[in-house]
């Protein structure tokens, strides 16, 4: 069974796009860029990453059924851990303060627990056969 992505996800999605193209085509974006640091591009673009992944595991979650509470835990965590990435271009350093060390452990740990969780239920399912035809 197909589950429709709903209608909010779909504004959200559409609002983030539009935001980018905004962004990118008034210059403004570039000029913040080129305004950085090495290191602060760096964590610019690393949570940047870090959050589309986060937007992957949301929009899987409401595609697949059969994660669907361990995708959306790992959303917030991949969320929370690009969001640190900002943090850390403001501060300079991932360990200062100590609530970014902390957040930042607390990401990595969620992101081992949900993937231990994952091989567990992945190993419990039986494996399906492909049936061929004779």
């Amino acid at each position: 069974m197909k589950i429709p992505t709903p209608f909010p996800v779909v504004l959200l999605e559409l609002g983030v796009i539009g935001f980018i193209i905004i962004a990118i085509f008034s210059g403004s974006l570039l000029g913040f860029i080129a305004g950085l640091e090495a290191d602060q591009a760096f964590n610019f673009f690393e949570g940047l990453l870090w959050i589309a992944i986060g937007f992957v595991f949301a929009w899987r979650a409401f595609k697949n059924p059969e994660y669907r509470s361990l995708q959306i835990g790992a959303s917030v965590s991949f969320l929370l851990f690009g969001v640190s990435d900002f943090i850390e271009m403001r501060t300079g350093a991932w360990y200062t303060p100590w609530t970014l060390l902390a957040l930042k452990t607390a990401c990595v740990l969620s992101f081992l627990i949900h993937l231990r969780i994952y091989m567990i239920q992945k190993s419990k399912k039986p494996n399906r056969v492909p049936v061929t035809g004779q």
